[in-house]
């Protein structure tokens, strides 16, 4: 995935089973998006972009990778 289109990424679309291999997502908004199954993505690339407690995560699971208002990583998750 190119720099531009992790850019250009709606918290709308559904990522399930996308590859993120070398993927730069540090401008990448996942708020609300569903990376269920995504493959070959990291925690520090997911630690790069935005994410809240809509986020479906890779394994399934819903919550934050890093809080930006406390400025804390969030490694637990809520299921909604």
């Amino acid at each position: 995935m190119s720099p531009a289109c992790a850019e250009a990424i709606s918290a709308t679309l559904v990522l399930a089973g996308a590859r993120f291999e070398g993927a730069q997502l540090s401008t990448a908004d996942f708020r609300g998006a569903n990376l269920e199954g995504a493959r070959d993505l990291t925690a520090a690339q997911l630690g790069q972009a935005l994410t809240d407690r809509g986020t479906t995560l890779p394994n399934g699971s819903h919550g934050l990778i890093f809080d930006f208002r406390s400025g804390e990583a969030a490694l637990t998750t809520s299921v909604a």
